[in-house]
């Protein structure tokens, strides 16, 4: 792990007095923690049954898992990757994933701002990110947001050629402000949507808590999808 990485995330060994989700992770199978996480860079696919590995796809900021256990199950031949920062939802995420019987999936907390720690150029397939926190109603929200210019240009650098990139958000701004970024990095743009639902029912198993929480009180969708060219 580089030191701006270590200055930026705590380690889950030196935290000294840990929470029930933060011993809960300790503990669990699927768990990996930052110092494990940095050492499987090149190697992820060695974790998972050799049935599985033609694809390694990533989802970033899982949330509650319900997004994550969903993908998982409808793609089982494929294996699946989700980076968290906060301990609950890694737990309730590993939860979900064994209360479903999942194989094809591990979950890593580690602060995704840098992801070039964890894998090398183009060893990942498809990215999820939906609905990361915009910092609208914070104070100097900018040099906080995750989809910035370095950051998509890791994004861009460890992923296949001919992948996907999927952003979903409610906030306008940081729509718009993320597309750009996004072109900036090389990616190319596929579909573009700023109102996903408008024409179209989704299917609320398919949804995120946080998507389904916006989905329930009308508020707009935004939505790209970017590929790897």
């Amino acid at each position: 792990m580089s030191r701006s990485a270590q200055k930026q995330i705590s380690l889950t060994k030196n935290i000294k007095y840990p929470n029930e989700y933060i011993k809960s992770f300790q503990k669990e199978e699927w768990a990996i923690d930052e110092e494990t996480a940095v050492k499987q860079k090149g190697k992820w696919r060695n974790l998972f049954e050799k049935k599985r590995l033609k694809f390694l796809h990533l989802e970033i900021g899982c949330g509650n898992g319900k997004h994550f256990a969903n993908l998982c199950l409808k793609n089982s031949q494929n294996c699946f990757l989700a980076i968290e920062i906060k301990y609950k939802p890694l737990i309730q995420t590993i939860r979900r994933i064994k209360k479903n019987n999942i194989k094809n999936a591990r979950v890593i907390r580690f602060n995704a701002r840098y992801i070039d720690s964890l894998f090398e150029e183009e060893e990942l397939n498809n990215i999820y990110i939906h609905f990361p926190d915009p910092w609208l109603k914070k104070r100097k929200s900018k040099k906080h947001q995750l989809i910035q210019a370095d950051f998509c240009k890791q994004l861009y650098q460890i992923q296949k050629t001919d992948s996907f990139l999927e952003l979903k958000t409610d906030s306008k701004d940081y729509f718009e402000q993320s597309v750009k970024e996004l072109k900036k990095a090389g990616y190319k743009l596929e579909k573009y949507e700023t109102d996903l639902y408008k024409q179209k029912e989704p299917s609320l198993n398919n949804l995120s808590q946080f998507e389904l929480i916006f989905v329930k009180k009308n508020i707009p969708i935004h939505y790209c999808l970017f590929v790897k060219i």
